[in-house]
């Protein structure tokens, strides 16, 4: 009696390893009315794997054919051979026994050099004495673990050494373990080598080769390789027909991929073509956009009796999709439902799914399913995992976990394909602890975790910036997995999302300790981690970085440099690095274009990223809704609201979908020119006509415009209706209304702000704080600025330079000189470059408490560093003038004072000085209190106690002058008492701070 237990379902695989699962369904089907055969538990476990392999052509099927029957014939013979060879006969179990040893000790070794690396591999190997079958499985057991291709070469040059007979098997599993692992320099190296020592390759020594190259992204060399067999008069077979038909998916070679489709097909060549050969054509296909030919050579390869795989039949709807035709590719499978066996029709099925999959055309795939359960199809594990999957990639993640739940009610277990499915699903919809309790329910239940249990829920925790939780996945997946790629490059990721900088960079030296190269993809996670931290200097070195370790920059990596320069407002080099772009023949897409734009309305030149936007079809890329809103966004950060608005007209005309972001991109606009109501309207049509609701993104740009028109009442107003529609706010929406409650000088309201945050679950970042800051500044509460800046350390929130200015600002404005020059030099020990505001406030500081020399040996320190302008003379329209009006009233008094100092020079050495003297205050026409200013009154109180002759001209209020000949006579009194730079500093110190003035006292 046969009986179908699962060592003999294990020994119908081992016997025939080309589709086992088909010869057993069939031999299933045949021995149905065999006497006491039980088919049952073969039947359901061959159906499941059918599903997913491909059935053999009828060639194949002969052989198997021939196989089963000699099986069948030798069966009861074997079996009494085994049966006396397990009787007291001592030779054999002698001759069994010498075999496990030696197993053994190869098994052993293999354990050994897994462990090691380079030089210690050899030194691991003396001693040790192998024959050339041994040899042979050293290398296989030692190809099965990740990352051992450069082990396998060491041991084979070790072998050589030795003088171990190395033969073509020996180098064809090394070329083997390159193509899996992605080697193919190496795999090239080994072949050179092969030939070298006389060792000569066969068919597939040549075929694993070509493997390598096109697995590993050389596929002009496996081509070539192709080539160089057909002129050693190899006779080629399948695998390297099928590894070069799909190296000519670079650069869409379709015709070159047919014509040796057709050389296979014509036999003579060691093999024919079969569903991976069509599957392989069909990518190649579809990078052409060759839809049609993929349709006709579907029908070709049926023609040919050759049953596809449910792969296959993905391939070609997705050749069909690139070429804008995805609907005819699925009906054209799906036609094929009705042709074939019943095994046949699983496949195609199968293949519909695998392609909603990719598409994430949910629907699409849950009819299939449903299909297949309406007509009695007992649907298996990897069936649900491809709808799950295609769930997933269409953001249905409660209709995946509805789909898991259904599955395991139907009795069908979860497996590792679906868990990592749902997990997956969980990952693209936010849902990171949700996908955390499945990785449990896998350990509770024994689902075996794979790298890609473990790479989708880091790449889960890194979209919701949990990096402490992904850091502690990577830990636990050491003792389960090996990380890979994608695995460092997620890791990368969620540091980045964290703000965890230095971490994402240390994952490279990790790399290189574990062996793992990064790709373009790991450098791009990087980069992006650089991005979002703001240092656009990183981002440029990466670049370099990157070309110097031979990891081509491809349009990803351009336009996230490009955004970084954006966002610092470094124009010049983004739009360097656009302009590279064509140099380097890299492609620029939507993404490219936003990008390029929003940094020039961040630089102010709306124009410029007009004339970009108007370059764009000629280029091939199209005004898309997302095109115009970067350019809405780019009129909106220059203050042209007129623009913006007549950018919508275009949309409109253009028949193009208006969205939330257009509107609040048209509400920024309004907000930044000052038309706060203009932005109200805005905010009513978008509800009103358009019909779009409101959301985050628009209400947090209408509180930002409210504060931006000092209309706090208005802004707490939209908050309440954000609250009352059920809104989400987030950190900017809260940024905002903290700095709507700031610039309006409500300080209270802001810091209360902070209990609502909290209560949101919203972290506050270095935005909130440094408005709080602001609002102490406004008050000159430096206390509670002093407290808050502290906080923000104690939080783990990065202190910028916006920080420490706000906080020197509070200083400066309560005359706490020493507090202030302390602040200073703890902002220099952090690293941090003080900026032009940063000496306004220090030089305010020190010269209100009369320390004028420091001040002016400061004022000097800027000049220096480019970081003030230096207060030469210059002539220009008749006048010499200094430009004070953008300072605080103590660093134009500074600046007053050298600029009079170096008068002295100027005028002695000229004698064509022009014969008035200016100095631009301005008149308080941005101030809080309109028409005064505290530029304007301090320069005129410091040139009244040194008694220079400049007055106030009555024409203009923003100015004060003198003619050149009274200060030359000035000057001439001053330099006959002492110098004149001191005259001028110890004369406006001592009038501020002379004995009975309340600021005498403060002086440190």
């Amino acid at each position: 009696m046969l009986k179908p237990t699962r060592p003999a379902a294990r020994l119908w695989m081992n016997c025939l390893p080309r589709e086992p699962a088909w010869a057993l369904l069939r031999t299933c089907q045949t021995s149905q009315g065999h006497p006491g055969f039980s088919t049952q538990p073969l039947w359901s476990a061959a159906r499941c794997v059918c599903s997913r392999t491909s059935p053999p052509g009828r060639r194949d099927r002969a052989r198997q054919d021939a196989l089963q029957r000699a099986g069948h014939a030798a069966g009861p013979q074997a079996s009494h051979a085994k049966a006396k060879g397990r009787g007291t006969g001592h030779g054999a179990g002698h001759g069994d026994a010498s075999g496990a040893r030696d197993l053994e000790r190869v098994a052993r070794v293999a354990r050994r050099v897994a462990k090691l690396e380079g030089p210690l591999i050899e030194h691991a190997l003396e001693g040790q004495h192998f024959t050339a079958k041994q040899l042979t499985q050293l290398m296989a057991q030692l190809g099965r673990r990740p990352h051992s291709a450069e082990k396998c070469s060491l041991v084979l040059r070790w072998a050589l050494t030795v003088g171990v007979e190395v033969n073509t098997i020996h180098y064809n599993l090394l070329i083997g373990v390159c193509g899996k692992q992605r080697c193919w320099e190496l795999a090239v190296r080994s072949f050179d080598t092969m030939v070298s020592q006389g060792v000569p390759p066969d068919a597939i020594s040549y075929g694993s080769l070509i493997s390598a190259c096109e697995r590993g992204g050389a596929p002009a060399r496996a081509l070539a390789v192709l080539d160089a067999m057909h002129t050693a008069g190899v006779r080629g077979n399948t695998l390297a027909y099928n590894s070069a038909v799909a190296a000519c998916e670079e650069g869409a070679q379709w015709v070159r991929a047919e014509a040796l489709v057709r050389r296979l097909a014509e036999g003579g060549h060691g093999g024919a073509p079969n569903s991976a050969t069509y599957g392989a054509l069909f990518r190649v296909y579809g990078a052409g956009g060759e839809w049609r030919r993929a349709l006709a050579a579907a029908q070709e390869m049926r023609r040919a009796g050759i049953e596809g795989s449910a792969r296959t039949y993905a391939e070609l709807i997705a050749a069909c999709e690139k070429g804008g035709e995805w609907h005819r590719g699925f009906e054209a499978v799906r036609s094929l439902e009705e042709e074939g066996d019943w095994a046949h029709r699983v496949a195609v099925q199968h293949g519909l799914v695998l392609a909603c999959r990719g598409g994430g055309r949910w629907e699409q795939g849950l009819a299939v399913l449903r299909g297949m359960q309406a007509g009695g199809v007992d649907v298996g594990a990897d069936m649900y995992a491809a709808v799950i999957g295609a769930c997933g990639n269409g953001r249905q993640w409660q209709q995946a976990m509805r789909l898991f739940g259904e599955m395991r009610g139907s009795g069908v277990a979860g497996t590792t394909g679906t868990y990592n499915a749902l997990i997956s699903a969980y990952d693209k919809g936010r849902q990171w602890r949700r996908a955390l309790a499945l990785l449990q329910e896998m350990r509770a239940n024994r689902v075996p975790r794979t790298a890609v249990t473990y790479n989708t829920l880091i790449s889960a925790c890194a979209g919701d910036g949990q990096w402490q939780v992904a850091q502690q996945l990577h830990r636990e997946m050491r003792r389960e997995a090996t990380p890979d790629t994608v695995t460092f490059t997620a890791l990368i990721t969620a540091y980045g999302s964290g703000a965890q900088v230095e971490r994402a960079e240390g994952v490279l030296a990790e790399m290189a300790l574990a062996g793992v190269a990064p790709t373009t993809i790991t450098f791009n996670a990087l980069m992006r981690a650089y991005e979002r931290a703001g240092d656009w200097q990183r981002v440029l070195g990466l670049l370099r970085r990157m070309r110097q370790e031979g990891a081509a920059p491809d349009t990803v990596t351009y336009s996230c440099a490009i955004q970084a320069c954006g966002k610092a407002g470094q124009l010049q080099h983004a739009l360097d690095l656009f302009a590279e772009m064509e140099d380097r023949k890299v492609l620029r897409n939507a993404v490219t274009y936003c990008a390029v734009i929003t940094a020039c309305g961040k630089g102010g030149q709306w124009g410029r990223a007009r004339e970009l936007f108007d370059t764009m079809p000629h280029a091939g890329v199209p005004h898309t809704t997302v095109v115009y809103n970067a350019l809405i966004g780019a009129y909106a950060s220059s203050g042209q609201w007129h623009h913006a608005f007549g950018a919508l007209q275009e949309m409109k005309a253009a028949r193009l979908m208006r969205d939330t972001t257009t509107y609040g991109a048209l509400i920024k606009a309004c907000g930044n020119s000052g038309q706060w109501q203009r932005a109200f309207d805005t905010f009513e049509e978008m509800q009103e006509v358009e019909g779009l609701p409101m959301d985050t993104v628009t209400c947090s740009a209408l509180i930002t415009a409210c504060g931006q028109g000092l209309q706090w009442r208005r802004a707490h107003e939209v908050w309440e209706r954000m609250q009352a529609a059920g809104v989400p706010q987030d950190i900017i929406t809260f940024n905002a209304l903290i700095s709507a409650y700031e610039k309006a000088g409500q300080v209270e309201r802001a810091f209360g702000v902070l209990q609502h945050l909290s209560a949101a679950g919203v972290k506050p970042d270095t935005f909130t704080y440094n408005a709080l800051l602001a609002a102490c500044d406004h008050r000159g509460q430096w206390e509670r600025a002093q407290s808050t800046f502290d906080e923000m350390k104690a939080a783990g929130v990065p202190r910028d330079i916006y920080s420490y200015n706000a906080l020197l600002s509070a200083y400066a404005r309560s005359k706490e000189a020493g507090r202030a020059l302390a602040l200073y030099d703890s902002m220099v020990a952090e690293g941090l470059s003080p900026d032009r505001l940063s000496y306004n406030a220090l030089l305010e500081a020190l010269w209100q408490v009369g320390r004028c020399s420091h001040a002016l040996q400061l004022l000097r320190s800027a000049h220096t560093d480019g970081i003030m302008s230096d207060p030469r003379v210059t002539v220009a329209a008749g006048e010499s003038s200094l430009d004070v009006h953008g300072l605080s009233a103590g660093a134009a008094e500074a600046q007053v004072a050298l600029w009079l100092a170096a008068l002295e020079e100027v005028i002695e050495k000229d004698t064509t000085m022009p014969p008035t003297l200016t100095i631009i205050t301005g008149w308080g026409k941005h101030s809080s209190s309109y028409g005064t200013s505290e530029v304007k009154e301090g320069v005129r109180k410091l040139l009244s106690r040194i008694e220079a002759p400049f007055v106030e001209p009555s024409h203009n209020a923003g100015v004060t002058s003198a003619a050149t000949a009274d200060v030359w006579k000035w000057l001439e009194d001053l330099r006959s008492q002492k110098g004149i730079l001191c005259q001028i500093s110890n004369r406006a110190c001592e009038a501020l701070h002379a004995p009975g003035t309340p600021d005498y006292h403060r002086q440190t």
